[in-house]
């Protein structure tokens, strides 16, 4: 049995969300 679409998707989901709020913080530190 291999890995199943939902656990794909949760997992991006999990790897996105931090880099995603990385990136508006650098965003915010780029404009001070």
């Amino acid at each position: 049995m291999g890995i199943s679409t939902s656990q794909v998707f949760m997992a991006l989901i999990i790897a996105l969300i931090p880099g995603f709020f990385a990136l508006q913080l650098l965003k915010a530190l780029y404009k001070l």
